[in-house]
């Protein structure tokens, strides 16, 4: 049986921000890693990766050829060493990166 590892606060932080694209219809992709543990057919299944690591949890699409990515965190939450490195790589393209703790950085991002 295989299952998703849930139950932090930045998985809170990740719903609320993921609901409020949805709730203002904003265009938006949500960049899974796909995390399973479990045992399929005697096997351990780890950790499935359809992401980079590091990579932010969201691009957002805000038109005219735009794109921005955002990391969620908890309050406490810090960048980890992957995470940090895409920053200063996206940044370095000229593409904003913002880290959003609550949905008040999200509206202030979005103008």
């Amino acid at each position: 049986m295989l299952k998703a590892r849930t139950g932090s606060k930045e998985a809170d932080t990740l719903k609320a921000v993921v609901n409020f694209l949805e709730s203002q219809d904003i265009f938006y992709e949500r960049v899974n890693p796909v995390s399973l543990v479990g045992h399929r057919n005697g096997f351990r299944v780890r950790r499935l990766r359809e992401s980079q690591k590091g990579s932010p949890d969201i691009r957002i699409y805000p038109g005219e050829g735009r794109v921005m990515f955002v990391e969620t965190k908890s309050g406490t939450g810090k960048l980890s060493v992957f995470q940090s490195r895409w920053k200063a790589r996206a940044e370095e393209a000229g593409i904003p990166y913002h880290v959003v703790r609550e949905i008040s950085d999200l509206l202030g991002i979005l103008g």
